[in-house]
């Protein structure tokens, strides 16, 4: 009897062996896919406010309030105090020194009216999202950057991902400088993953005419903790320009590393979508020559 009672025994440990590794395996299984659901709800939460602050063309949009409503339309400079300067005015976590109009010459190879030239700078390391990418358009830099600041005309050119500008206030104007920081509100569109998504942003802008520059930044945080770029057009001859476009966004809270990835490669298509929306609205530029506005024709004046 004492071998069949041994043999018994060792069946009863082995069938409570198989149930532990199933059990075992089925917990697993399912941490795993609580990881997976998790990761990836992390993502859908995150990624619409990383499309906000990368799917949106240049700040200066259509003008629904009229330009100088809240800051006045004397056309003298408009003082703001140290605070909401540092508030207001665009900073960057990425150090951008190296990012200057004979950098961009060098940066771009591609032909005229060839496609974007798009790089990754961060995926998600320290917490920032971060592309850069170039356009190369036979169209003098004044010409771009006056399209880009038309109220009508930036309208135009992003109208695929601008469902709305919302209002456009000057809060400060320097004629001296040539220089006007507004707050622009934009309601964006975009698609991800097939899934059709609407989002508001507000954003400080600030636009530099002796520097053919537009630099903007986040007004409050939301989705993303932080979020700032330029768009700069670079004269490379007298009806020749090199487009710079640069945003980098960090959100509220990090992305899992599975997903980080997958997110910098939609960061990296959003920036070649916009410069794209810009080379495809300039075939046109030809038959359609720009109006200038009076304030503007002040600042050039």
């Amino acid at each position: 009897l004492l071998p069949l009672g041994q043999r018994a025994a060792a069946g009863v440990c082995s069938s409570v062996r198989r149930q532990q590794s199933r059990f075992r395996s089925t917990c697993g299984f399912r941490r795993t896919m609580l990881a997976v659901a998790a990761t990836w709800s992390l993502a859908i939460a995150v990624l619409p406010g990383l499309l906000a602050a990368f799917a949106r063309g240049p700040p200066s949009a259509a003008a629904v309030r009229p330009l100088g409503s809240k800051a006045g339309a004397t056309g003298h400079k408009l003082q703001l105090n140290a605070a909401t300067t540092a508030t207001v005015y665009p900073s960057f976590m990425i150090d951008i020194s190296a990012f200057t109009p004979e950098a961009a010459r060098k940066r771009h190879s591609g032909a005229v009216g060839g496609p974007p030239e798009v790089d990754i700078l961060s995926t998600g390391e320290g917490g920032v999202f971060a592309a850069r990418g170039t356009l190369r358009l036979a169209v003098p830099a004044l010409e771009i950057f006056q399209r880009l600041t038309d109220p009508e005309e930036n309208a135009r050119i992003f109208a695929r991902t601008c469902a709305a500008v919302n209002y456009r206030d000057l809060i400060e104007e320097d004629t001296t400088a040539r220089t006007r920081l507004f707050e622009v509100s934009k309601t964006g569109r975009w698609s991800l993953l097939g899934i059709p998504l609407t989002f508001e942003s507000t954003v400080y802008a600030l636009e530099d005419w002796p520097a053919l520059e537009i630099r903007f930044k986040l007004k409050k945080p939301g989705a993303m903790k932080h979020m700032s770029g330029y768009w700069r057009a670079v004269p490379t001859g007298k009806e020749e320009t090199i487009v710079e476009f640069y945003n980098e966004a960090m959100p509220s809270f990090p992305l899992p590393r599975p997903v980080q990835s997958f997110a910098g490669r939609v960061v990296k298509q959003m920036c070649a979508s916009l410069l794209e929306d810009l080379r495809e609205a300039s075939f046109s530029w030809p038959d359609r020559p720009l109006k200038l506005s009076e304030d503007v024709s002040e600042l050039l004046a």
